[in-house]
């Protein structure tokens, strides 16, 4: 993380930026361009070496499991099962990044002032 985020601060020729999934904590917004965001079941789905579909491989599999491609249609576990992932506000929005789902899951008081900021300026765009 080091290394990136030093060469992103000289600059150069070569942009370099973190890429992988996952909360990187204090490196977050100087390794990347923007904040992670976890996007299981919107626009992501896992499938595992045993055949179930997830939205993703780091969480409960067992509770998330949403079918089998050896018993379902994919696309219509993606179409018709994935709802609870989608259109729904998030509760963790800028989660922690720290066993994401989990409930050890943390977050930062930084990262929770700026969902704060995020929440009021949505419900003041809705309220308009």
């Amino acid at each position: 993380m080091e290394f990136i985020r030093s060469r992103r601060e000289q600059g150069g020729p070569m942009k370099v930026t973190f890429s992988c999934e996952g909360f990187l904590g204090r490196y977050e917004e100087k390794v990347r361009d923007l904040r992670f965001f976890c996007r299981a079941g919107i626009n992501i789905a896992s499938i595992l070496i045993d055949g179930r579909i997830c939205a993703c491989p780091n969480i409960d599999r067992d509770r998330f499991s949403q079918g089998s491609i050896y018993e379902d249609n994919f696309f219509k576990v993606w179409e018709e099962r994935f709802g609870e992932f989608r259109g729904l506000p998030c509760p963790n929005i800028f989660a922690g990044g720290l066993n994401f789902h989990g409930k050890f899951e943390w977050v930062t008081v930084e990262n929770m002032e700026k969902a704060a900021a995020v929440i009021r300026n949505l419900v003041s765009l809705y309220a308009e």
